[in-house]
């Protein structure tokens, strides 16, 4: 099981998650990404029969940039580098191992950061703008009221 997400879909969060047997000795990729430099994966996956190795790898040069090995598993891992990435488990026993797993990739929150800060300078700027339209017209500066007469 692969799923391979377009660029077009980078800044859209993703989630993955299965249960998957593994053989013997072998390796099963899981996922696999296309993720942009800064972006945070959170992971977790647990086995009943046996410890297994997690690995993250970038799929240009195969590099690892991320393991972890044990029968549980969870952390957030920081993606180095844009590029394809692909998310394997490796069964190191002597015997099959079933281990459910969970992907998810989080949100960007830097584009929603910049279009709060920009929604707030525009409205900053149209207060402004009222303001000074209000001081030029008048608007601002009422009569000046006659004294109240005291109360009794």
């Amino acid at each position: 099981m692969a799923l391979l997400l377009s660029p077009a879909l980078a800044g859209f969060a993703a989630a993955e998650a299965a249960t998957v047997t593994i053989p013997l000795g072998r390796r099963v990729d899981v996922l696999t990404l296309s993720l942009r430099a800064g972006e945070g994966i959170d992971f977790a996956w647990s086995s009943a029969q046996g410890p297994v190795r997690f690995r993250v790898e970038r799929s240009s040069d195969g590099a690892d940039i991320f393991t972890q090995s044990g029968q549980i598993g969870q952390d957030t891992v920081r993606i180095p580098f844009d590029d394809r990435y692909v998310f394997s488990f490796q069964n190191e026993n002597l015997f099959s191992v079933t281990l459910t797993w969970s992907i998810n990739r989080r949100p960007d929150i830097v584009p929603w950061l910049i279009v709060g800060f920009a929604v707030v300078l525009i409205g900053v700027a149209v207060l402004a703008i009222l303001s000074e339209r209000r001081r030029r017209m008048g608007w601002a500066h009422l009569p000046p009221q006659p004294p109240m007469p005291p109360s009794r």
